[in-house]
This record gives structure tokens, C-alpha cells and sequence, in this order.
């Protein structure tokens, strides 16, 4: 664990700071027009994306939060919501397949041991990730 100064909190803030400004330009630039008062038109209004690399992880299995920690950095809302469940007999087939990395072998290796049975039911979700201030105007208009 790392003990934060005043000064070390102060460098930290700045470099998130400059991470979301950074990120704030590249969704800009998917911007197809610009109006006449200088508005962006035509941006990117949502991210759909996966929450996590399965259907939710079993207790004190989860080691990765990157789908979701990404947004917290950058302090997007996001909206979670289940697509589907795992279903023994849909989702029970055995394949072959050969992990991209070592991340994706702890998963996979977790799947290979519990199998559809030892996931039974568990929610497969997605997600939804905007912009600060301009999601919730998507959501009420």
C-alpha cells in the first residue's frame, strides 16, 4: 500500500486529470460536424461494452476490473444491466480453445473447472458508459 503526501496526491490528481481531459478529446474527435456555436454534432453517444471477460464470477474469483474501473477513472456514468443467464444445456458444451494471455487463461481455467453447471443461472451483463452531464439528457429525452 502506498502512503500518499499532499504533494504525491496533488501529482496524482493532476496526471488523472490530464488522462481525462485526453480522453475527453479522442470521444470529441468522433464528432462528425461541428454546429454553428461551436458544438460538437454527430459524437459517439454510447459505449456498449461488456462488464467482464464471463458470466459474473463466483466469489473471490474476480481478479480484473478493467472493464469497469476504466469509467470510474474517468468518473462516466454507467448503466449494468443482464442480457442473459448462464444455461447448462445452451451454454454446457465443451470446445477447444487456446488462451490469448495469461489474464484470459485464469478465466478460461475457472470455466474449465466450474463449467456451465458451476455457473448456473449467473447473470451475463452488459454495460452502457457515457459522457459526464450527457448521458442522463440520452436517457430523459
Amino acid at each position: 500500500m502506498e502512503h500518499h503526501t499532499i504533494a504525491s496526491m496533488w501529482t496524482a490528481t493532476k496526471r488523472r486529470d490530464k488522462y481525462r481531459a485526453d480522453y475527453n478529446a479522442v470521444w470529441n474527435e468522433t464528432a462528425t460536424s461541428v454546429g454553428p456555436n461551436g458544438e460538437f454534432e454527430g459524437t459517439v453517444d454510447v459505449i456498449l461494452s461488456p462488464v467482464g471477460p464471463s458470466a459474473a464470477p463466483k466469489i473471490d474469483t474476480a481478479k480484473w476490473w478493467g472493464y469497469t474501473s476504466q469509467w470510474n477513472l474517468l468518473d462516466y456514468p454507467a448503466l449494468i444491466f443482464p442480457v442473459d443467464k448462464v444455461d447448462v444445456e445452451k451454454d454446457g458444451e465443451k470446445v477447444k480453445y487456446e488462451p490469448r494471455n495469461e489474464k484470459d487463461r485464469y478465466n478460461w481455467d475457472l470455466w474449465e473447472k466450474f463449467g456451465a453447471e458451476g455457473y448456473k443461472d449467473a447473470p451475463i451483463s452488459l454495460q452502457f458508459v457515457g459522457r459526464r452531464y450527457v448521458f442522463a439528457s440520452l436517457l430523459w429525452t
